[in-house]
């Protein structure tokens, strides 16, 4: 059987628009600083490997700042202790298979070049700290003759303080190019122009790394707050296990666990406040979570080879009698693999504790599990499984989640 491969610029791209839906300030930030940082560095003549390092660094350079009032802060073209979320995100590549070896580049994309020696710094680094401050400067506002000089003066004062001379020279002669900034404005949005940017060093990874990537973002969106900080990985567990129990193979069964760690990609549209609300929703803040499966399956409609996992996140909030949403598909259209994730999806939230609660013993959780899965048209044979085998679920449940609880404070530490 042909082994399946992802590209690895595809996967980065899409889940850098996610991490910018925090906030509309932040939209495009990532894709922004990816395209400021290749052309300097094909200014500076860097070789295709350093672009590619490059490229994806910058497309991840943030990951490590998961509040949105954190990513707002970093807003300021002076900012204000940058150190946190470049440890925290140098933390999690550097737990990341295949994408390790950019964990020193976003440890120091924030370095200062008057208070460190030249050498502990990649030249990544350096080069992604002047396009994440002029992407700053340059943004929300228009690009006007105006703030394009008053960018070019502030770098050319800052040169040999806070940025690196020789990038601040690239940048100079890089901006005479009005073009230059007319792509910054206009063309952001268009994947097209950065995957023309990294044609030259896209890379492919197997089912088995892109189960580690996914792990990497499901802790970006579940470490934004300690009322979801092992949710994903709960519902990864549950489903890569109740596949086991339906005889799927092993490579089907980590797809499952890939679609559990990614099916709340779209949780990053939707603010803190709400996450963490411990009270029922209203309906202006239910219409808001209702986007989430929306946003998911946007996202990972653009991944090629993900479409099984694309139709499990989209879908598995639409099997709920009166309650489905958001697509409202005819049933004929929800893949098992929806039907799965939402169980696990439900199992978990019910075996689970939060802040503002303590999870239901054996005999509640059942009785609230089959009260949902009556109110639902999931598979008969998805919800006997999980019935006749709770206790071994719940175990792997815990133990999945104990590991997340585990890294989760560690990289906050």
């Amino acid at each position: 059987m042909e082994t399946k491969h992802y590209d690895l610029t595809e996967i980065l791209l899409a889940v850098s628009g996610v991490v910018d839906m925090m906030e509309p300030a932040l939209a495009d930030h990532h894709r922004r600083v990816a395209y400021l940082s290749v052309e300097l560095g094909r200014t500076m003549g860097l070789s295709n490997e350093s672009l590619k390092k490059l490229f994806y660094s910058s497309l991840v350079h943030d990951l490590g700042a998961f509040r949105t009032s954190e990513r707002l802060s970093l807003l300021n073209f002076e900012e204000i202790e940058p150190e946190r979320h470049s440890i925290c995100g140098a933390r999690l590549l550097n737990n990341c298979s295949p994408l390790h070896e950019l964990s020193p580049i976003v440890l120091c994309h924030h370095q200062r070049w008057d208070v460190i020696t030249e050498d502990d710094v990649p030249l990544e680094s350096w080069i992604i700290h002047l396009a994440d401050r002029v992407a700053v400067a340059l943004f929300p506002s228009e690009v006007d003759l105006d703030r394009v000089q008053a960018i070019r003066e502030k770098l050319l004062s800052d040169a040999g303080i806070k940025f690196k001379p020789e990038v601040v020279d690239a940048f100079i002669g890089l901006a005479e190019r009005e073009a230059f900034w007319f792509d910054l404005a206009y063309r952001m949005e268009d994947e097209s122009l950065l995957l023309a940017e990294s044609e030259n060093f896209s890379s492919k990874i197997t089912l088995e790394e892109l189960f580690h990537v996914a792990k990497l973002f499901c802790a970006v969106v579940d470490f934004r707050s300690p009322f979801t900080a092992t949710h994903s990985c709960g519902v990864a567990a549950i489903s890569s296990a109740i596949a086991k129990l339906d005889g799927w193979s092993s490579s089907q069964c980590l797809e499952m666990e890939i679609a559990g760690l990614v099916h709340d990609l779209g949780k990053m549209a939707v603010p803190e406040e709400i996450i963490e609300k411990p009270d029922a929703l209203n309906i202006k803040e239910w219409w808001i979570m209702k986007q989430h499966p929306y946003h998911s399956s946007r996202v990972l409609s653009g991944i090629k080879g993900l479409e099984k996992i694309q139709r499990a996140a989209a879908y598995h909030h639409e099997l709920w009698t009166n309650r489905a949403y958001p697509f409202h598909v005819d049933i004929s259209d929800v893949p098992i693999e929806a039907h799965m994730l939402a169980v696990a999806d439900v199992f978990t939230a019910l075996t689970e504790s939060r802040p503002y609660r303590k999870a239901g013993d054996k005999k509640e959780v059942l009785s609230n599990l089959m009260m949902f899965c009556k109110n639902s048209v999931i598979s008969d044979k998805v919800i006997a499984n999980v019935g006749d085998n709770f206790t071994e679920l719940d175990l792997i449940r815990e133990a999945a989640q104990e590991s997340a609880l585990q890294e989760y404070r560690t990289l906050l530490n």
